[in-house]
């Protein structure tokens, strides 16, 4: 059997923050536009349901993984797989149920509806999971514990990805969403962010994460009006979801708190085959 040809990363090797940032694009751009676009087209030409361009676009997520797996072949055992266990994984992840059960509290409280969610809310939830788990944990993260062996700088690695991730949801303004809405979702977005990079550097699964993705958005989903963030007059309600995701972030911080360290690094040299 022919073996695989080892890949250079001389930039990547050197060039750690620019490395980091490409990255993280190439995972986004990839499913959102290489594989979105022409599926695009076809979906309107043939007349097809606007929820195939979503779960392509999660497909491409998995392709985007892979493509990485390969880029750092043989050294990288890759994201969707882990020595500690899948049920470990969600020991580490439990206080998102409680997360989701006073946020239910909070929108309720706040006047909030359950709606049935729709093909195309499912399709968009499960895409959001995907790609952006793949591109800010699976890629991001993954990279920058390749890059930085000092368990100094593990606080760093998830601060930046999470920073990306926040800044992600910031585009929202130039969509036509409120400035004061935009700006709730953002810091949202990087403790949430904060959270789910603690979990992966705890465990090196992305699977959970996922998981957890997709459920938050379902969730959210049923509860707010479809464009809600164009139309949405912001209440106590977002407010107090904002704090939650607060709390949230400080406890992805302590699952990769000092006493932590040693295990996290054992695990990812693990990943990355290092001794």
């Amino acid at each position: 059997m022919k073996e695989k040809k080892i890949i250079s990363h001389k930039f990547f090797d050197k060039h750690t923050i620019p490395g980091v940032i490409f990255l993280m694009l190439w995972g986004m751009i990839l499913p959102e536009f290489i594989i979105a676009i022409p599926v695009t087209i076809m979906t309107q030409t043939l007349g097809l349901d606007q929820a195939i361009i979503s779960l392509a676009s999660a497909a491409g997520a998995f392709l985007v993984l892979a493509i990485h797996k390969r880029w750092f072949y043989p050294e990288f055992e890759g994201c969707l797989k882990s020595s500690v266990g899948f049920l470990h994984s969600w020991k580490v992840a439990a206080a998102i149920l409680f997360f989701w059960f006073i946020n239910f509290i909070i929108d309720f409280a706040s006047g909030g509806q359950i709606t049935k969610p729709t093909l195309n809310m499912i399709a968009l939830s499960l895409m959001a999971g995907c790609v952006e788990e793949a591109a800010f944990r699976g890629l991001g993260i993954s990279y920058l514990m390749r890059q930085w062996r000092d368990k100094n700088k593990i606080t760093s690695a998830l601060v930046i990805t999470s920073a990306a991730f926040g800044l992600i949801h910031a585009t929202n303004i130039f969509s036509g969403a409120g400035i004061v809405i935009t700006i709730l979702q953002t810091v949202s977005a990087f403790f949430f962010g904060l959270f789910l990079g603690g979990v992966f550097l705890r465990c090196g699964n992305l699977w959970p994460l996922m998981i957890i993705h997709f459920v938050e958005d379902i969730l959210a989903g049923i509860t707010t009006p479809e464009g809600y963030i164009l139309t949405h007059t912001v209440g106590w309600g977002d407010w107090a979801d904002t704090m939650l995701c607060i709390g949230l972030g400080l406890i992805g911080l302590y699952l990769i708190r000092e006493e932590r360290c040693p295990q996290i690094i054992a695990l990812w040299d693990e990943k990355w085959k290092r001794q």
